[in-house]
């Protein structure tokens, strides 16, 4: 499934596809719109065309980055997975030592706010301070493919005194690394 398939904000893809034809790709980009517009499937569309082996402006779905990439798109089977992993009696240490980071590829992260147990999950799931410090530790690694991408789902649930964990990140941005919040508003 290339850019073409993705349906509306055909503005929005063009310009992604002419970050990626220049090698001009921004190091944070903010996706918002209401639940359920695909802001989640283009950011991860973004992540596969921008670590495909055979396309520079697209994706082509078929070598070895896309099709690992492709898995993110089931996300609640990947948090599950990494709940199970976690266990389900984490307290509020366990859950900042083993922050939930859904990883299909090793340059691809995809960050969702954390519900901390399976079983008995919080009321209202957040992003923890454990998942923005990973993101700020890995951003700096050099990527295995072309650009490391860290997809932040649910940007607007982190605290404001956590947010400044990424101040290190926007002001002094890695040079392989974006970051893509996402987000009901502006």
């Amino acid at each position: 499934m290339p850019f073409s398939d993705f349906l509306g904000n055909s503005r929005i893809v063009a310009a992604l596809r002419g970050v990626l034809v220049t090698a001009r790709v921004p190091h944070a980009m903010l996706f918002a719109g209401p639940r359920g517009v695909g802001k989640f499937t283009l950011a991860r569309m973004f992540a596969q065309a921008a670590n495909c082996q055979r396309l520079t402006d697209d994706f082509c779905g078929e070598c070895g980055p896309c099709q690992t990439i492709f898995r993110l798109q089931n996300t609640s089977a990947l948090v599950e997975q990494g709940l199970i992993e976690r266990g389900e009696g984490a307290d509020s240490a366990t859950v900042e030592r083993v922050p939930l980071v859904l990883e299909t590829h090793p340059d691809v992260w995809a960050i969702v706010p954390d519900p901390v147990r399976l079983k008995n999950p919080v009321v209202r799931p957040i992003l923890h301070v454990g998942q923005l410090r990973a993101v700020q530790r890995a951003a700096y690694f050099k990527p295995l493919a072309r650009r490391r991408v860290f997809i932040i789902d649910g940007a607007e649930t982190m605290r404001w005194d956590h947010a400044n964990i990424f101040l290190k990140i926007l002001e002094e941005p890695p040079e392989t690394a974006s970051l893509i919040l996402l987000a009901p508003n502006p």
